[in-house]
């Protein structure tokens, strides 16, 4: 007769223990889930970051372009020679913002 509860014990302990493992099994998936969604938000985060880095080199270019366009005497050599400036001035300043980025961890290329 004693065996009877103590079998009925030893089913709801094990029945308890593989709910308990279930639960971790489902915490574990929210987690990994949790941290897939983390890395997609930075991917787009760091897609972002470059396409305004991008819009920001151009739109210095048409604002020189405006400062300048109209003021330029008609000689070839001056419009070169500003072109040539803003273009490598552009380069420079997006390499050194993108090298800053990267270097301080705040854009994270993978």
């Amino acid at each position: 007769v004693e065996l009877l509860p103590e079998s009925y014990l030893q089913d709801a302990e094990a029945v308890q223990t593989r709910l308990e493992l279930i639960r971790l099994r489902i915490d574990n998936a929210e987690d990994l889930f949790g941290m897939k969604l983390d890395l997609a938000r930075n991917r787009l985060i760091t897609a972002d970051t470059i396409f305004t880095l991008l819009g920001m080199v151009v739109g210095a270019g048409a604002m020189v372009g405006g400062f300048f366009g109209m003021n330029l005497h008609q000689e070839k050599s001056s419009f070169v020679i500003v072109c040539v400036v803003t273009a490598s001035a552009l380069m420079l300043s997006t390499a050194l913002v993108f090298w800053y980025l990267v270097r301080s961890g705040t854009l994270v290329l993978a």
